[in-house]
């Protein structure tokens, strides 16, 4: 049985509200939904998390169902709030400006902090969060680290007119490009190699082909190669820790519990290896394993559900 941890500050918020929280009556606040339906922005990483936290919720005996297709973060909060979802595994930085949009901040403890009161009035309320989050990273090889004694992305200005960087297209524009790299690190030269997957960006760092890659801090190649996350202390990319998101009205100690718990073991790395085998398993011709069935073996390697079928 899962134990019931600590409530988040948006919960305890929520349930001292009550039923003047805007869009939830006293009906639903006071009973807690058993029946629960996962929503995710219809990637494949959405599917995965909805499959994680849902699974969990199944084998405690809630009535699981999923929605692998609610659309943007502004759809996020329609959802919840219309009882279209019931829990969304989000992205705390890309909701928070969706629902402040005079939010700026880019520190994650302060996103993670402001969210929750913004989600408030909504008669929405935050989990405990996960430590994965969906943010790219710059990346490289442990051995180019000892070469260069790198730890921040500032230490690629010492010799970066020497340094290939490999990222997505269009990356040399971005909020994170060339005019950014030299704003906030000093970094004024490099080469930078545009336009391929995340897969191929990693292949090009591991053969030498490029010294830095820009690629999501949960591609499964990172683990996979010992790569090493350069510090970002300037918060160059867009933090987005993942939480768990849901309204008032399915809220229940118990609930919360199996939920906290999936989050306790959810971390980046575990994330991009859930990634790696579905990208491995959809690159195989003939039996091919589920997002479902991934999930599943990843919930009971942490312990989160029963061994028996």
């Amino acid at each position: 049985m899962v134990a019931i941890g600590k409530l988040t500050a948006s919960v305890l918020a929520l349930i001292v509200l009550g039923t003047s929280i805007s869009g939830c009556s006293a009906e639903q606040s006071n009973t807690p939904a058993t029946a629960i339906t996962v929503g995710s922005h219809g990637t494949t990483e959405g599917e995965i998390l909805a499959q994680v936290y849902g699974q969990a919720l199944a084998d405690q005996g809630f009535d699981v169902d999923y929605n692998y297709g609610i659309g943007s973060f502004s759809n996020t909060v329609l959802s919840l709030r219309t009882g279209i979802v019931d829990l969304v595994p989000d992205y705390a930085g890309g909701l928070l400006r969706n629902v402040d949009p005079h939010s700026t901040t880019s520190v994650p403890e302060v996103i993670l902090s402001d969210l929750p009161i913004a989600l408030a009035p909504l008669g929405l309320a935050v989990l405990e969060p996960s430590a994965a989050e969906s943010t790219r990273g710059f990346v490289t090889t442990p051995e180019y680290v000892r070469a260069h004694s790198l730890v921040n992305i500032s230490d690629i200005s010492l010799f970066s007119s020497a340094v290939s960087i490999g990222g997505p297209a269009g990356f040399e524009d971005s909020e994170y490009g060339r005019l950014a790299l030299l704003n906030n690190y000093g970094i004024s030269e490099f080469t930078a190699v545009e336009g391929k997957n995340d897969a191929a960006i990693i292949e090009d760092l591991v053969e030498n082909r490029t010294q830095v890659a820009i690629v999501p801090k949960a591609t499964a190649g990172i683990a996979e190669n010992g790569l090493v996350i350069l510090n970002d202390p300037q918060h160059l990319m867009d933090p987005n820790p993942i939480v768990p998101v849901i309204p008032a009205r399915v809220y229940s100690p118990e609930f919360a519990a199996i939920v906290n718990s999936v989050s306790e073991k959810l971390t980046t790395e575990e994330l991009g290896w859930l990634k790696g085998l579905v990208q491995e398993s959809q690159s195989k011709t003939g039996t091919q394993q589920s997002i479902e069935t991934i999930a599943r073996t990843w919930l009971k390697n942490q312990a989160l559900i029963e061994l028996t079928e």
